[in-house]
């Protein structure tokens, strides 16, 4: 009697756990250790379908068009992957539940606040950048105006060359470096 009611309460036990483990995947999730971040988002569409939208921060696809997500693949110990047309990768989920790995990235969870000052934090930087980089690129212009004529010396050319570098130099690597994820 004691070994039947202990394998009827392991057997609802496992029942329990398996059915919401998938649900340990679902929320945003930031990319660490990459010069510009991307957060991909894992939810639950029904009680059988996981979708993962792999850079929340962009709304269209590389063809245009507006994403619909891919949908993960389920295994039934709780574990879920996605199909890339050759093989199933899987995701790897920390015991904490706080980092996320798939294939070669890491990712780290976060809130919806979180997410939300990050996004309006690159928002800024983008504008930043975006000024930046036409203000360099007026100087650029201005510097190409200036440059030596065909047939002039070689010290004119070596000269002109020097403030090129270090025009970009500048900016590229003092001032942009400046800027979180700003590349000119």
């Amino acid at each position: 009697m004691m070994r039947y009611i202990f394998s009827v309460v392991a057997a609802l036990l496992l029942a329990a756990c398996s059915g919401e483990s998938h649900e340990r995947y679902v929320g945003l999730w930031k990319q660490d250790g990459v010069e510009r971040p991307t957060v991909l988002s894992i939810s639950k569409e029904d009680s059988k379908t996981y979708l993962l939208d792999m850079n929340i921060l962009v709304e269209k696809d590389p063809y245009g068009n507006k994403k619909t997500g891919n949908v993960l693949t389920l295994g039934d110990k709780g574990e879920v992957g996605i199909n890339n047309g050759l093989m199933l990768i899987p995701f790897v989920l920390s015991e904490n539940g706080k980092t996320l790995r798939i294939d070669n990235k890491a990712y780290t969870r976060i809130s919806e606040s979180e997410f939300e000052k990050f996004k309006t934090d690159l928002a800024q930087n983008e504008q930043l950048c975006k000024k930046l980089k036409t203000e360099y690129d007026a100087a650029y212009d201005s510097l190409v105006k200036e440059s030596p004529k065909w047939g002039a010396s070689a010290a004119e050319h070596e000269q002109w060359s020097k403030q090129r570098d270090n025009l970009r130099k500048q900016y590229r690597e003092e001032k942009a470096k400046q800027i979180p994820y700003c590349r000119i």
